[in-house]
């Protein structure tokens, strides 16, 4: 038994927890801070706010009902989420873009939305999916309508790393890509 502020949770691959509304909040800055991407939390009824669960289960619980007036009971489910905010210069390998690639990545938890800039063409991240240190999205190639460059990698710190598939078709051409931080957002993650 130890004060929950100053224990050593780093090591943690899960968490559970069964705490009230307020201590899930006060806890929530600590989590994130010093839990692995990739750790699940799991609670019991309550969760953290406008952090939204990765999943979430409802059932009955009959005898639930005769001390607090209901029956149902909730567990939730996160996945602690690599910090992606900020911005990013891409590299590749095998390929040469059509000038400089930065990405500008705005995060809350595992909610990320961005915006490419390659060379002097600016567009939207669309289908962007963050669990744990798995990172992937895609980009419109700005060529033939439909085209779609899907990146996929792993995020470790300042940098992350993988494969993008260019093209379409049956055979995509596949080149590795890294992407190192060069600008942190003054709130990673959202505490």
């Amino acid at each position: 038994e130890q004060d929950v502020f100053k224990a050593d949770v780093r090591k943690a691959t899960v968490v559970t927890l069964y705490v009230l509304p307020d201590m899930m909040l006060s806890l929530r800055p600590k989590l994130l801070a010093e839990l692995t991407p990739g750790t699940r939390i799991v609670s019991h009824d309550y969760h953290f706010r406008e952090w939204t669960p990765d999943n979430r289960m409802t059932f009955d619980v009959p005898e639930k009902k005769e001390m607090v007036g209901f029956s149902s009971t909730s567990l939730y489910l996160w996945i602690v989420p690599a910090s992606v905010g900020g911005r990013w210069r891409v590299e590749y390998s095998g390929v040469k873009p059509a000038g400089p690639v930065t990405l500008d990545l705005n995060q809350l938890f595992q909610n990320v939305n961005g915006t490419a800039l390659v060379g002097e063409r600016k567009t939207e991240l669309a289908n962007v999916k963050l669990r744990g240190d798995a990172f992937e999205f895609s980009l419109d190639s700005g060529g033939r309508a439909g085209d779609r460059f899907l990146y996929r990698g792993k995020v470790a710190g300042d940098t992350m790393q993988g494969e993008v598939h260019w093209g379409t078709g049956v055979a995509p051409r596949r080149y590795a890509w890294k992407a190192t931080r060069i600008e942190t957002p003054s709130a990673p993650l959202a505490q």
